[in-house]
């Protein structure tokens, strides 16, 4: 089976009101019917703001809530694709309700994300990490009940994570607008969790 790579895009409105520059690699593909493209890599193209100069997420020279949005936003991809292959992949009604629900709320969480972003000159990444591609493919081979165990068990631990990377950033941020995010933001992953840790005993 080929692995199948996915092609992301920002989704916020308001990346078109500011002057931006698209830095992309044009490649030849192919897309199949269900939207993925196939015998090629993931483009690794970003959206750049004006005057901005911010190096990708990770970099250690990078400002500390750049980094932060940086990486919530690529979370936040990963979160919101797996979440539409669990609705098409799942068996389980209540794993395709939860995954409605996280997709929903990530996507809400990205458009802000992508807010900040334009306010604070932030270059956010629209590709998943290589790490997160491997465990979207990882799941894309899956169907039924192997995949809800599987999905269930890495939206458990995602937000293991991102919980701990929001509660620690809510008590330090340095932008007063990147703090009331990310405490508005909290209660939803810790919804996320509880339901994933519920569906989790079953499986």
């Amino acid at each position: 089976m080929k692995t199948k790579n996915l092609v992301l895009f920002a989704a916020a409105a308001g990346f078109t009101l500011l002057s931006c520059n698209q830095k992309s690699e044009k490649k030849e593909t192919t897309v199949d019917s269900a939207g993925y493209v196939t015998n090629t890599t993931v483009d690794t193209s970003t959206t750049e703001h004006a005057g901005s100069e911010i190096p990708d997420a990770g970099t250690s020279d990078m400002k500390d809530d750049d980094k932060f949005l940086a990486e919530s936003y690529q979370d936040g991809i990963f979160e919101i694709e797996a979440a539409k292959l669990a609705q098409k992949n799942a068996a389980s009604a209540e794993v395709k309700s939860l995954a409605k629900t996280i997709e929903t709320d990530h996507t809400k969480a990205n458009q802000q994300i992508s807010e900040l972003a334009i306010k604070n000159s932030i270059t956010l990444t629209n590709t998943l990490t290589d790490k997160k591609q491997s465990k979207y493919n990882d799941l894309a081979a899956l169907s039924g009940k192997d995949f809800d165990k599987k999905y269930v068990n890495e939206m458990v631990d995602c937000h293991d994570d991102a919980i701990d990377a929001f509660e620690k950033k809510s008590k330090n941020a340095n932008s007063p607008e990147i703090q009331d995010f990310v405490v508005k933001t909290l209660p939803a992953l810790t919804a996320h969790k509880a339901k994933a840790d519920v569906l989790k005993a079953k499986f």
